[in-house]
Order: C-alpha cells, then sequence, then structure tokens
C-alpha cells in the first residue's frame, strides 16, 4: 500500500512523545512491513527547519515538512494543500492525525471520490478540554461533515469511542486500537543505579517518580499531597517530578516548600530518552493521577518494568489494575495507601515488575499494532472498492 500520514507537527520539531513520536514509530512499522509510507507536516514548531518543503528520507519514510502561518492549533500550510492537491490520486488511504485541523479539511476537500481517509483524534475528541468554543466551532463549520465522510476512525480507548460515536461515527467505522511502543528499544535497559547517582538519591531509598506534563490537569498536586502522608511514616523516599513546566511548576515547587518536602522531592524539567530510561528503570513507581487517553508515558514505564499507579480519574484501561498496577480513588490517602502497598509488599511489586514487559511484548508491541492498523486500511479501501465509491 501507498500510505499518507497528515499531522500538523512531526517528531523532528516535536519532542513531547504524543501523537508525533507514535506516528514516526508506526510508519517505521509499516515500512517494515513492505508498505510505501509518506508524511505530509508543516514548520509549526521547528521554524528554523532546513526542511521545509523539500523531501527527505528518515528510516526509509518520505517526509515533507511545510511552510505554515498561524499558531498551533491554527495552522494553515498553502504549500502543504498545493501538494497534496498534486498528489492525492498517488495514495491508497490517507491517515489523518489530530482531528480539528487544516489537514482535516483539505483531506476532506481533495479526498471526495478519490482515494479513502481514516481519522485518528489521538483524545482530542472532547469539547471540554482546551479551547472548547474553537473545538465546537469548528465541529459545526467541518468536524461533524468531515467525521461522516470519514472511511473509518481510530480509537484509543473504549471511551474515546463512545466520544465518536456521540458525533455521528456508526459503530462500524470504529477501531479501537491502543498506542504501542517499540520494545526492542527497551529490551537492553540501562544499569539500574545510573540515574540516582546524578541526583544523589541512595540505592537503599524507594524512588517514585511523575513524568509528564507539569499542567494542573495532571493532579501533580495530588502526588505531593499523598507523598506528603508517606513521608510523614518513612523518611526513606524521595519523589522525582519530571517534565516541561505548563503553567503550575511555580505553584508546585510552593506547595513542596509549605509542606517541607523541599529534602525529598526533585524537580528535574525536561528529560531525554536516555535519562528518562533511566529514570524509570532506577524507579519504584511511576504515578499519574489524572490522565485522558491511553498515556505514551504508561507504556514506556511498563517497558522498563516499572509498576504503574493511578486513579480513576482517566480513561479507563483496564489491562492497568492488578495486573502491572493499582487504579484507585482520586484522593490523597488512596494514592498513598497504593503507593505503601507496593513499595511494603515485595511479592506485589515483583509480580507487577515481570507482568509490565510481558505485557508490552505480548500487547502494545509495534509490530501487533501496527499489523491491527494495517488490517483498518485493508479494510476500508476494500470496502469502497466494492461499493465503487472511488476511481
Amino acid at each position: 500500500m501507498k500510505i499518507l500520514q497528515l499531522i500538523p507537527y512531526f517528531f523532528l520539531s516535536w519532542n513531547n512523545g504524543e501523537p508525533a513520536d507514535l506516528i514516526h514509530e508506526l510508519s517505521n512499522s509499516l515500512v517494515e512491513m513492505g508498505h510505501e509510507v509518506t508524511v505530509y507536516t508543516t514548520d509549526v514548531f521547528n521554524k528554523r527547519s532546513k526542511l521545509k518543503n523539500r523531501k527527505q528520507i528518515i528510516d526509509n519514510i518520505v517526509v515533507y515538512e511545510f511552510d505554515s502561518m498561524g499558531r498551533y492549533p491554527f495552522v494553515i500550510s498553502l504549500k502543504m494543500y498545493m501538494e497534496l492537491s498534486k498528489t492525492i490520486n498517488n495514495f491508497d488511504v490517507i491517515h489523518i492525525n489530530e482531528f480539528r485541523g487544516f489537514q482535516s479539511n483539505i483531506t476532506h476537500f481533495l479526498a471526495k471520490n478519490k482515494v479513502p481517509y481514516i481519522i485518528q483524534a489521538h483524545g482530542s475528541l472532547p469539547t471540554d478540554i482546551g479551547s472548547s468554543l474553537f473545538k465546537m466551532s469548528y465541529d459545526q463549520l467541518f468536524g461533524y461533515k468531515i467525521l461522516e465522510d470519514a472511511s473509518g476512525v481510530v480509537a484509543i480507548t473504549e471511551k474515546e469511542s463512545k466520544q465518536y460515536k456521540a458525533m455521528g461515527v456508526s459503530e462500524e467505522r470504529i477501531e479501537i486500537i491502543p498506542n504501542a511502543i517499540d520494545y526492542s528499544k527497551y529490551k537492553d535497559l540501562p544499569d539500574w543505579g545510573q540515574f540516582r547517582n546524578i541526583y544523589s538519591i541512595p540505592k537503599n531509598e524507594n524512588l517514585l517518580i511523575y513524568l509528564g506534563r507539569l499542567d494542573e490537569t495532571k493532579g501533580i498536586d495530588l502526588i505531593i499531597e499523598s507523598f506528603n502522608i508517606l513521608s510523614s511514616r518513612s523518611d526513606n523516599v524521595k519523589l522525582i517530578i519530571a517534565g516541561n513546566d505548563y503553567g503550575c511548576e511555580s505553584d508546585l515547587k510552593k506547595l513542596v516548600k509549605d509542606l517541607d518536602l523541599s529534602n525529598n522531592i526533585i524537580f528535574t524539567g525536561f528529560l531525554g530518552m536516555d535519562e528518562k530510561i533511566s529514570a524509570l528503570v532506577d524507579s519504584d513507581v511511576f504515578i499519574t493521577p489524572s490522565y485522558n487517553g491511553f498515556p505514551h508515558t504508561f507504556l514506556q514505564s511498563c517497558a522498563c518494568g516499572t509498576p504503574i499507579i493511578t486513579t480513576s480519574k482517566g480513561d479507563r484501561l483496564d489491562w492497568i489494575d492488578g495486573n502491572v498496577g493499582l487504579v484507585v480513588e482520586y484522593n490523597k490517602n488512596s494514592l498513598a495507601i497504593a503507593i505503601q502497598n507496593i513499595l511494603e509488599n515485595d511479592r506485589l511489586r515483583n509480580d507487577f515488575q515481570l507482568k509490565c514487559r510481558k505485557t508490552i511484548e505480548n500487547q502494545f508491541d509495534w509490530p501487533i499494532i501496527a499489523k491491527k492498523i494495517e488490517k483498518l486500511y485493508l479494510k476500508v479501501i476494500n470496502e469502497n472498492k466494492i461499493k465503487g465509491k472511488f476511481n
């Protein structure tokens, strides 16, 4: 198959993991399966890029990064439109990543009676998150029609499947396909203790980690409050808070200072991939109280053998609770008890650690998930051929 991936930003300019890195890894897997993959993206986060409007081969993926106007999510690329209008007939299927945006509009306009497209919203469907006025306006003007004419959609969770249905997508056009990870990158993990040495964390101390955006929606304050309960019972535990500041770092640091926890909580800022893996390997528990969709960090944590603790304030992921970690109620006491249970129960922790890596290898490795995506592509291509919809 000749496959076009459309995404407003790619891993070339975006280091936040989702969905840019996911599409890079999916494209790699599809190429390894024998397909031709092209990526159309923009320079919205990469204005100094030398790649602009030129073809480059990256991991056998053909990548175009086009000039753009505006700021994300209001991104317009006339050169992307011009290129797609000339090349659209070259592709068997188009995979639109992120729902609301220029790439969806131009594909909907240009693909009619020419090539089937699928939509993968990557958790962005709800209008109660982010700029909801923009989302609601977009949906009324364009969104519902774009979804109506899509040959298929990808939901990463059962909750997202219901969100598609609420927007009028019929059940037979919805495929629930979770996120994935390249497990081969995690088979040879760094030696235990490397990250601890950098931050002078004793080997006999328990280490907890939060890894992700420092955003008020993530419930990091709840982690700190639960950690305060733990530290009142034991002085043998430290907490790492790692990630870029999205507006709440100063408030979090003030809370840490007010609770007199400054000696036991370390803010590292953004961690590169190697640092991230070392941090997860050295941690006893990975904690994320609040999330939407299917966080890549959950998969990264499991690939490193680090158990997860999260709460019911997130999309339901049945593979976590009792298998690779614990899901508890969203309050500091429940979170503290769950952390303590894993730290103090060696048998439980060891069981979770073993199941973490096996779960990734058997369920969420890219070759497994890419097969499901491939099956969806073939399904929409064949269905539309039977219907005679496309020339």
